[in-house]
């Protein structure tokens, strides 16, 4: 009896871990794509920037 309470308290232990663990794995991954979301739409909006000064000195400076 001594044997099988042992094995449960270690199995609730490792189900628990394995829970937070989980948990903390699917945090951890939309983190992840939130930020690197912004930064694609940050890197976006600066490359369309660039394009937009660059077409507006051609216009400009055209000979």
């Amino acid at each position: 009896m001594l044997l099988t309470l042992q094995n449960s308290k270690g199995i609730s232990e490792a189900l628990v871990n394995t829970a937070s663990g989980i948990l903390t794995a699917v945090f951890a991954l939309v983190s992840y794509n939130y930020f690197t979301n912004k930064i694609d739409n940050l890197t976006y909006a600066v490359d369309e920037l660039g394009f937009a000064i660059v077409n507006a000195y051609a216009a400009n400076h055209a000979k």
